[in-house]
């Protein structure tokens, strides 16, 4: 009788170690397997990631011309011609100098203070919008990529532009659809240090369309 009940309680030892063994396999299907990779959230930067955050920041920046080339938009096609730098403005109406700095040294010219200088600059502008427009430029000359001036030289005019022969000048203008082309100019009233130092860069910023755009003149 004894033999029998020692022989039960072997089989059911054999019975429980068994149980436990097969619970303890279950379990360990269900934990992390060593080196965290049951973590199914990658932590590495997707492809392109980098790229993609670089290409933002890039894109945000003015993109960048050189005297001569046109900005097409929307509604503008804009190129800037000329860019001078100088402290005699020459303002005869008359003349293809006007409003060039250092055109002509006569009666009928305006010479800058003693620490304040001239960027003179000329761009045409055709309308290709399909509505009439109210257009004031916003422009302005960067010096030494910071310094930023847009201060007019000029009878404090944002506007001046050729019509029919004849210059214009006003705070803003009223473009019309299939409008001809015109030719503007501006003249920045800047310090002299602008021109003094030729190593540091010189640019023009135009606003067109809600986008900046910028010109190397220097």
């Amino acid at each position: 009788m004894k033999k029998i009940f020692a022989l039960i309680l072997a089989v059911a030892l054999v019975l429980s170690l068994t149980a436990c063994g097969g619970g303890g396999g279950g379990a360990g299907d269900t934990n992390t397997p060593s080196g965290g990779n049951g973590d199914t959230t990658s932590t590495d930067t997707p492809s392109g990631g980098e790229d993609s955050t670089l290409q933002s920041e890039t894109s945000t920046q003015p993109e960048m011309k050189e005297l001569g080339e046109t900005i097409t938009t929307e509604n503008f096609e804009f190129t800037l011609k000329q860019a001078i730098f100088g402290t005699n403005l020459y303002c005869n109406p008359s003349s293809p100098d006007f409003l060039i700095v250092d055109g002509d040294d006569s009666a009928l010219s305006i010479c800058a203070a003693n620490d304040r200088a001239y960027v003179a600059i000329a761009y045409t502008l055709n309308y290709i919008g399909k509505t009439s427009l109210r257009w004031t430029p916003a422009i302005s000359v960067d010096y030494n990529d910071g310094y930023t001036f847009s201060d007019a030289a000029y009878l404090n005019s944002n506007v001046i532009y050729k019509e029919y022969e004849k210059w214009h000048n006003n705070t803003s203008i009223v473009l019309e659809p299939l409008s001809p082309e015109r030719e503007f100019r501006f003249v920045f009233d800047v310090p002299k240090e602008v021109i003094e130092n030729t190593d540091a860069p010189v640019k023009i910023n135009i606003s067109l369309d809600g986008s900046q755009y910028t010109y190397s003149i220097r």
